[in-house]
């Protein structure tokens, strides 16, 4: 009997420094950090290439981003022990979140099959200031995407916007040349002067003119569009007296991991155009900086027949630098700070008819996301701006029709857009007709290996001339016109 019980105190003892190692074993693996290695599908099986995978630590501090390999595949890599949530987007197939807890040391391996979206199944904010499926808003709103500003031949935002039916500017005629204080936005006819009823917003923040409510358009780079968003009809009850008529938000895209665009081109009429932007991530920090040159010699307003020695081209050329930087403190948190430098000079069709703006824009603020789903936004922003003008000149009303796209499969996609704007009055008085005219654009592109594509388009194909303004001098719009250029885009994956 104390023979048994001596032999049980001395396993006891003989097993206690086993015991202690492997605590101390499994302490130190305690802080061993993860890995998730992911493969992305259709439905059919397909690997899908280019989606967007986002890593957000839901009880850590931690967000990384991804972009599936040609076959479908991303990883992550020094992941710390946590809860986590996965994003995954890709344009035309429905989101997908999965929560999820990596334990130290644990490899994932994980498979996602991702659903083709129906047609109407867009995301909007602008009618109800929250996210909301396009199918579910109360309004009317259309939506204008990235693929859709790069297909149109449109040097200025404002006319790829004219492709909208409900779209139109107080003048008949394009921002190209057009003094600034015409370049007032009419939606459904509602508000047609140079003072807005319609409220533009880029990101969020008011873009009328502080002073007379017009929008200088040419403020705001293509290369940096993720979407434009129109909601026709009265919104005052959202965003106050300037939204009678509607709303016209511009969302812009949010810093990326190794993004750099290129957009070059070159056309008649002395025309040349540079837009670049690039964008980094580290972490929980971001930036993105762009910009744009444009050039043009334009051409003269008056037709020839009552065209004087005084009479010149209608020139423009304007610069912009911009630039955010995002902070992510926490998941669902986002602190920013965006800017903007702007100049721009016009002749407006005589040596003594010109115009210069410059501005100074800077803003910031916060963006919370609550895990009940509220969303909470603040903005502070303020412009210094300068305007001077030699004239001030009477233009025409108008109204835009259905525009019709058609754009046929590679290797060389091209697009046909047809416009009819309808007689209009020269006054209020309904006494000086403008007749109405058809307008024909076409554009085009080619892919290139890897990264590029080449494009080409023709403004006003048919060279109808056609009058944008009767009196106090007749003046007429955009005549045939050729633009062509390369577009770049570098993505690090």
């Amino acid at each position: 009997m104390h023979q048994l019980c001596l032999l049980c105190a001395l396993m006891m003892v003989a097993g206690t420094p086993g015991m202690n190692h492997a605590q101390s074993v499994a302490h130190e693996q305690t802080g061993l950090p993860g890995t998730i290695r992911g493969l992305i599908l259709t439905r059919r099986g397909v690997p899908l290439a280019g989606a967007e995978i986002t890593l957000i630590g839901e009880s850590v501090s931690f967000e990384q981003r991804r972009f599936s390999d040609a076959q479908g595949e991303f990883t992550f890599l020094a992941i710390p022990p946590g809860g986590f949530l996965i994003r995954i987007k890709s344009e035309g197939f429905a989101a997908h979140e999965v929560s999820l807890e990596i334990r130290p040391g644990d490899s994932l391996q994980l498979t996602f099959t991702m659903e083709i979206l129906p047609l109407f199944e867009q995301i909007t904010v602008t009618a109800t200031r929250t996210e909301r499926k396009l199918a579910d808003v109360p309004v009317h709103v259309s939506v204008l995407t990235e693929d859709d500003l790069k297909r149109s031949p449109a040097l200025t935002l404002d006319d790829a916007l004219r492709q909208l039916p409900s779209f139109s500017l107080f003048r008949r005629t394009s921002s190209l040349v057009a003094h600034p204080t015409t370049e007032g936005v009419s939606l459904r006819g509602v508000g047609a002067s140079g003072a807005s009823r319609t409220l533009v917003l880029l990101d969020g923040v008011p873009h009328n003119d502080a002073f007379g409510n017009w929008v200088y358009w040419s403020k705001i780079p293509k290369s940096e569009i993720e979407r434009i968003e129109v909601a026709e009809g009265g919104v005052s009850s959202l965003y106050g007296s300037s939204a009678m008529a509607g709303v016209i938000n511009i969302i812009t895209r949010k810093p990326e991991a190794n993004l750099l665009i290129l957009d070059g081109q070159a056309g008649m009429r002395s025309t040349g155009d540079l837009d670049v932007y690039a964008s980094r991530n580290a972490g929980p920090f971001a930036l993105g900086i762009g910009g744009r040159a444009f050039r043009t010699g334009g051409y003269a307003l008056v037709r020839e027949e009552q065209r004087g020695p005084v009479d010149i081209n209608a020139t423009s050329r304007s610069e912009v630098l911009t630039w955010r930087a995002d902070y992510n403190p926490a998941p669902g948190i986002t602190l920013f700070h965006n800017g903007r430098l702007f100049g721009e000079n016009r002749i407006n069709g005589t040596p003594l008819q010109e115009n210069s703006t410059h501005e100074v824009y800077l803003g910031g603020g916060l963006r919370a996301r609550k895990q009940g789903g509220s969303d909470w936004q603040m903005n502070v922003f303020s412009h210094l701006q300068s305007f001077e003008s030699s004239f001030s000149p009477q233009v025409p009303r108008h109204r835009t029709s259905l525009t019709i796209d058609h754009a046929s499969p590679a290797p060389l996609n091209t697009s046909l857009q047809v416009r009819y704007e309808s007689l209009r009055f020269d006054d209020d008085l309904n006494q000086t007709k403008l007749p109405g005219f058809w307008i024909v654009d076409v554009s085009g592109f080619r892919p290139l290996p890897r990264f590029g594509e080449v494009y080409f388009g023709f403004q006003n194909i048919l060279n109808r001339d056609y009058s944008v303004q009767a009196s106090p001098v007749p003046l007429r719009g955009l005549p045939f016109m050729v633009i062509a250029g390369l577009r770049f885009s570098f993505v690090r994956r």
